[in-house]
C-alpha cells in the first residue's frame, strides 16, 4: 500500500511541475508576442520608437537620482527643444508577486 501512495505522490509532483512550467512558458510567449506586435503594428518609425524610448529612460533617471522639480524642468526644455507637448506620466505595473513597481513613462504628441 505505501508504494501505491509513493507512487501517486511522484506522479503528482511530476504534474504539477509539468503544468506549472507549461503555465509560465505560456505567458512569457504571449508577452513576448505582445510587445513584439505593438512595435511592429506602430505607425512610428523605429529609430523614433528608439528615442521615445530614450527619453523615457532619462525621465525616470532624473526623476530617480535628481526629484519631481528636476524632471519638470528637464520635461519643459525638452518640449521647448522638440517643439511639442509632452508628459511624464506614472505606470503602475504589477509584477510577478503582484507588488505594484511604479515606472514612468513619457507620452509625446506632434503638434501639427
Amino acid at each position: 500500500m505505501s508504494n501505491v501512495l509513493n507512487m501517486h505522490h511522484g506522479l503528482f509532483w511530476k504534474l504539477f511541475w509539468t503544468i506549472a512550467a507549461g503555465t509560465v512558458s505560456l505567458f512569457w510567449a504571449v508577452d513576448i508576442l505582445t510587445q513584439r506586435t505593438e512595435q511592429h503594428m506602430s505607425y512610428i518609425d523605429e529609430v523614433y520608437q528608439q528615442q521615445l524610448l530614450d527619453y523615457g529612460a532619462e525621465a525616470e533617471h532624473i526623476y530617480h537620482s535628481q526629484g519631481e522639480q528636476q524632471l519638470a524642468q528637464w520635461l519643459r526644455h525638452l518640449q521647448d527643444r522638440e517643439q511639442t507637448w509632452a508628459a511624464v506620466t506614472p505606470y503602475w505595473q504589477m509584477d510577478f508577486w503582484l507588488s505594484p513597481q511604479k515606472e514612468l513613462i513619457i507620452q509625446v504628441q506632434l503638434q501639427r
